[in-house]
This record gives C-alpha cells, sequence and structure tokens, in this order.
C-alpha cells in the first residue's frame, strides 16, 4: 500500500487534509536467475534446491555472471536438477515465458540426453494441475556453445505456484557434463515471446536460438538496430523470393483471445531495396495442419524514407483448435532483387480473457483497413477516422439496407467463466450531418455452446432517433454467464429501420468478465483513455490523482476542479460552540459507521472513505461523528458532513485537524 498525502486546507486553529491509499500485485518471477552470489564459494544459491554432489553451482563456466549449475550426470536415465518454486496466484489465464540456456563442453561433452526446461503449475492444496518437461539441449546442439530453450503457455486456472526445474536428463551417458544458466520465468503483461529484438549476449552473428533463419540470405547482424545491438538482416538476389525468420509458440491456451504482432524494418541508404518490401505474417496450426494465416501488405516498401524504421502490425483473433502460433518477419524480394532490409522489435501482445482486443477499433496505419479481429458488414459497416470518442478511429455504419443490422463481430472464449457476472459496453453517436431517422444502436451479446448454437442473447437498442445529435451514448448490458456458455459473440449493430443512408458511429466497446467496476465506468464517462485512466494517474496534473477525483466528484481532465472537500467553523449541532466541520462529496448511497480510533468510515463502489481526528497531526486517534447528509447537483454524489468532537465543548482544544483517507484494494 502507499500513502499520498494532499495538500491540506488550513483554517485558524484547523485543518483538514486527504491520504490515498493504494494496493498493487506483483508478477511472478524467479529469483537469482543466474545462480550467483556475492560469496566466493561455490555455496548453493539459497532459493533453489539442488541434488549434492550431482549437480551443483560452480564457477567452471557461466554464461553471464560468474557461476552456472554444473550436472555431471550418473544414474543412467536420472534427471538430477535444480529448482525454484514462486508464486502464480491471482495470475490465472496470463501468458508466461520460461528460458533456460545448457552448455555442454567439448572437453566432456554429453553423448545421450540433454537439457529440459520443466515447469510443474500446483494449485494451493499442491495438488499438480499440469507441467511441461521439453528437450531443448541434445548432443546435436554442439559443444562449447550456449543454447536458450524456450516454453511459453498459460498459467492454468486454480494455480497458486510454478516449480521451475532446470534438469539434466543423463540418458545413459553417464559422468558427461552439462553446465546450465540463466532461467528464468516471467508473465510479462501477455506479450510474447521474448528476444523480439533479436539479441544475444555473445560477440558473434549466430542466431538467436529461437528464431528458424534462411541462413545466407536471412541472418542477425549487428550493422544496424533499432533497440540493443542485433537485427535481423535480409538481402537475396532471388527475384520474387519471400526469405524470413519465424518463430513458434504455444497457442494452445490462447484460442479465442485477441491477439496484435508488430514488427519494425528498415532500408539503409547505403544499399536500399529496389522492389518488393517489408511484410509481417502470422500462420495458426492445430498440430502440423493449418489453420490459415493473415498476411500483411508491405508496411515498408522502394518509396518509404531511407534509414528510417517503420512498424508493421496486424491484428486478429487466435481461432479456435489452434494450438500453435508462427510469426514470421518477411521480406518480399520482388522483381528487381538486390538491397538490404533490416528487422527488430517483433512482438506479439494478447488481450486479456474475457475482453475484445483493440475495442476502440484502433490500428497505427493511416487509412481506415478494418480492424481484422472484428468481422464488419463490408460496404456497409467500416472503420473511419471522421468521428471518435477516444483514439482515432470508431466504426462507422451508413444504414442499408432497411431494417438491416449490420454489424461488427468479434468472439470470445467464456467456459471458463460458468456463474459469472459480466458487463458489456459500447458507445454510439449520430451525427447532426446525418443523423439516424429510425431504428438505433444496439449493443447484442449471444453466447453459444460447442455446437455454436445460441443459448441466451441480449440486444437492447440504446440509442435511438429521438436521442440527441452529436452525443456520444453508451449501452450497457449485465448479466451472468449461462451454463453451457463455451464462447461469447460481441455484435455492435445498427438497426436501420424504415430509413436507409443514415450514420451512426461505434466506438470503445467491451466486454468484462465480472461485476460492473464504477470506477471504470467513471473513467470511461470522464472521457479518459489508455495511459491515463488507471486509479493511480493524474492527467490534469493537479495533485489529485484519479482515485481521489473519482471519490470526491473531481473533474480528471480540470485542473481547477479536483473535488469537494471543505473544512469550516461551524455550530453543526445548535450548542453555540463553533466547531470544526469537514464536508466532503461521497458516492451516492455511503452510509458511515464508527470505525477504529474514533474514525467514520464508509465503503461503496469500491472504495472506503475514512474520516479521521487529531489534536497534534502525529496520532488520528481524536473522535468524528457524523453530522449530515445533503444532495448534490451530481445525483451521483451526496455532500456529507463531520465533525471533530473535541472542537465541540466548552473549552475546544487549541488546533484540530480532520482527515479523509480513500482506499482501493
Amino acid at each position: 500500500m502507499k500513502s499520498m498525502p494532499r495538500p491540506s486546507a488550513r483554517l485558524p486553529l484547523a485543518s483538514a487534509a486527504i491520504a490515498l491509499i493504494l494496493g498493487g500485485t506483483s508478477h511472478a518471477m524467479l529469483s537469482n536467475s543466474s545462480f550467483e552470489t556475492q560469496g566466493s564459494t561455490p555455496a548453493d544459491a539459497d532459493v533453489w534446491a539442488e541434488q549434492p554432489g550431482v549437480q551443483t553451482r560452480a564457477n567452471d563456466a557461466a554464461r553471464t555472471g560468474v557461476w552456472a549449475i554444473k550436472s555431471i550426470g550418473v544414474d543412467a536415465n536420472s534427471y538430477p536438477n535444480t529448482s525454484q518454486t514462486v508464486s502464480v496466484a491471482g495470475l490465472a489465464g496470463s501468458p508466461y515465458v520460461a528460458g533456460l540456456w545448457a552448455m555442454t563442453p567439448s572437453s566432456n561433452p554429453i553423448t545421450t540426453g540433454g537439457a529440459r526446461l520443466k515447469l510443474i503449475f500446483r494449485s494451493s492444496t499442491n495438488a499438480i494441475l499440469s507441467s511441461v518437461d521439453p528437450l531443448f539441449f541434445t548432443p546435436s546442439s554442439g559443444q562449447d556453445v550456449w543454447r536458450k530453450g524456450l516454453q511459453t503457455g498459460v498459467i492454468p486456472a486454480g494455480a497458486a505456484t510454478v516449480t521451475f526445474q532446470a534438469m539434466h536428463d543423463v540418458g545413459t551417458g553417464t559422468n558427461t557434463t552439462l553446465f546450465l544458466d540463466d532461467a528464468t520465468f516471467e508473465v510479462p503483461a501477455t506479450t510474447l515471446p521474448t528476444d523480439g529484438g533479436f539479441e544475444i549476449e555473445g560477440s558473434t552473428s549466430a542466431d538467436a536460438q529461437f528464431w528458424t533463419e534462411q541462413p545466407g540470405i536471412s541472418t542477425r547482424s549487428n550493422e544496424a538496430a533499432r533497440s540493443g545491438l542485433w537485427s535481423i538482416k535480409s538481402t537475396s538476389t532471388v527475384t520474387n523470393s519471400f526469405p524470413n525468420t519465424s518463430q513458434t509458440i504455444d497457442v494452445s491456451a490462447l484460442n479465442g483471445r485477441g491477439l496484435t504482432a508488430t514488427l519494425w524494418a528498415m532500408t539503409p541508404n547505403s544499399n536500399p531495396i529496389l522492389s518488393g518490401g517489408a511484410r509481417l505474417k502470422v500462420e495458426f496450426f492445430n498440430g502440423s495442419t493449418g489453420l490459415g494465416n493473415v498476411e500483411s501488405a508491405n508496411f515498408l516498401t522502394t518509396s518509404t524514407a531511407k534509414d528510417t524504421w517503420v512498424q508493421g502490425r496486424i491484428e486478429i483473433a487466435v481461432p479456435q483448435g489452434a494450438t500453435s502460433l508462427k510469426l514470421q518477419a518477411m521480406h518480399q524480394v520482388g522483381g528487381t532483387g538486390g538491397g538490404a532490409l533490416f528487422f527488430d522489435d517483433a512482438s506479439l501482445v494478447f488481450a486479456s480473457p474475457g475482453t475484445p482486443a483493440n475495442p476502440g477499433f484502433e490500428t497505427e496505419g493511416s487509412s481506415p483497413t478494418d480492424a481484422s479481429f472484428w468481422t464488419e458488414a463490408a460496404g456497409v459497416s467500416t472503420r473511419s477516422n471522421e468521428s471518435s470518442r477516444s483514439g482515432w478511429w470508431s466504426m462507422k455504419s451508413v444504414g442499408s439496407p432497411a431494417n438491416g443490422f449490420p454489424a461488427t463481430t468479434q468472439e470470445l472464449l467464456v467456459s471458463g467463466f460458468i456463474g459469472q457476472p459480466f458487463t458489456a459496453k459500447l458507445w454510439a453517436l449520430t451525427p447532426s450531418a446525418n443523423r439516424i431517422a429510425t431504428g438505433g444502436a444496439r449493443l447484442k451479446i449471444s453466447f453459444r455452446n460447442s455446437a455454436n448454437t445460441e443459448i441466451l442473447a441480449f440486444d437492447p437498442v440504446f440509442l435511438n432517433a429521438a436521442s440527441p445529435a452529436d452525443t456520444w451514448i453508451q449501452g450497457t448490458v449485465t448479466g451472468t454467464v449461462p451454463s453451457g456458455a463455451v464462447r461469447v459473440r460481441v455484435q455492435v449493430m445498427h438497426d436501420v429501420g424504415a430509413t436507409t443512408g443514415r450514420t451512426l458511429y461505434f466506438d470503445d466497446a467491451s466486454f468484462a468478465i465480472g461485476a460492473a467496476d464504477p470506477f471504470d465506468d467513471w473513467a470511461t464517462s470522464a472521457g479518459l483513455s489508455s495511459g491515463q485512466n488507471a486509479a493511480g494517474d493524474d492527467p490534469d496534473a493537479d495533485g489529485a490523482d484519479n482515485l481521489t477525483e473519482f471519490a470526491l466528484n473531481g473533474n480528471p481532465l480540470s485542473a481547477t476542479q479536483s473535488g469537494t472537500l471543505a473544512a469550516t467553523h461551524a455550530d453543526s449541532n445548535s450548542n453555540a460552540i463553533r466547531d470544526l466541520t469537514l464536508t466532503l462529496a461521497t458516492r451516492t448511497g455511503a452510509t458511515f459507521t464508527a470505525g477504529p480510533d474514533g474514525s467514520q468510515t464508509a465503503t461503496i463502489d469500491g472504495i472506503t472513505y475514512s474520516i479521521r481526528g487529531s489534536l497534534d497531526l502525529a496520532t488520528f486517534n481524536s473522535s468524528v461523528s457524523f453530522v449530515s447528509k445533503t444532495a448534490s447537483a451530481n445525483p451521483a454524489y451526496e455532500l456529507q458532513t463531520f465533525r471533530l468532537d473535541a472542537s465541540d465543548t466548552a473549552t475546544p482544544s487549541s488546533r484540530g485537524f480532520l482527515r479523509v483517507f480513500l482506499s482501493k484494494p
């Protein structure tokens, strides 16, 4: 929890102040992943459990730092390992990336088996939920060369811990040596894969081990890089070819999630491409069977400025049944050949479970190309930058035909959320220049079973011909995910009615599992966009963060309206004594009761107010009483007044203080 004091409102013999308390969640990461300690002996790194005599820390060889794990294989077919367990509680459904490096020395190389990276996910009762243990280093991997193993996936439901094991599969080749170093386990904010910058710590142009390249045409190079030291350099004289570098990751637990893939490219002025350009391709598989692919147009061409890094982007949903995804950085050589392309900083970002990707219909390009994981009604419903509620783009629908419901659609998996509440939202606007005359805007939520049959649906009209023009209006659907639901179809719909050719704009669609969060609703209504809508953000730089503005009826985008908080001297109970009182705006319905140390407390809409009193500013344990509650101009808020009891005496204290503490889990 952190405390953020706000400047006091000062009066003679009195003052009022506010403090804000917030909490946060940390992500799972391994400790001391390179097996180092600050000592000079090969004592075990204490956070790792090892097998003494078979596998222990040693400074014979290390990829980074001074120490590595050295395993001399004994007991044929055994798996000596060093392990560490970390908490993943609260991270179910989050993608993870685990890595481990291995090397066998030419002085005593392995002849069978190899290195394994094992992950064991357990519940809070220590029951094993799932495990993986890929063999990533074998005798054919080479000697005196560090190779990396990579394991990606999604943290299973109910997982409380993961045990990471760095393992030596001895096979039949006993008394041979493996070194293991630089183990990692991360939950990287739904981003996969690792090493998108094509880096390794060596000084040669050896391939980044989990990228498959085309030697001689597409290889790692330190001639140019957008970040770090290395990029992929592609040159080819074979016209119309598509040399590429690719990486394959596991997406079996990511079906239905929105995905944004990005890649940067540059052609140098010293050797520019003469035709073709740079492409980005995402291909899906079920086992070895292809499920389709999405390939961008050339996002860098011969007309692109030289020596300038530009970004390519693909947006799509992971199809049902996909077990793997292949990400490809591609050079379309074209009909001329020659010239060089550099690629760098590839990334994959997955939307959170039960949340549409790109709800604001944005892309980074400058054309109205559809956000490709939304299925649209071509010619009637398309992305447009003519009007938007947030960002640059919205969905524009010019109604046709009569009584039609052109829609943009996205499907999400909900099979793991049966019985849980959901909240769906959508904003719409009709312009005065071409306002609708019939029908209106609908938000359709359709739950579907394993046969893709609709089992429950909602489709309210929330904007109609009587609604004000040029005004963004929000539609909301709430309910519970029904039994048997496998996926939910979110449809942004224009009920055309009898009058065609009229315009609706849609923006900021969302579908979230869990009860509606009043703070999120407030932030959306206030016009806060991504990057400025968190509780601790302060977009208007007035010293009051968003949670404070939410609690006290402030305007987060106006530095002059940070909410209602006022201290006064007034006779609050008609006994002819002027008391120290504090009046503040609270969310409507907040009911205060006696709390610890004489405080008055209330919890509402996910926030707790605590009114506390002090006579010295050192301890806040002087009793406070509730005085009154009145309506405010904003029906979502009320004005409540409190009294410092010590000030309501025949001989009041010479000084007193009142403070409100605001907290949110």
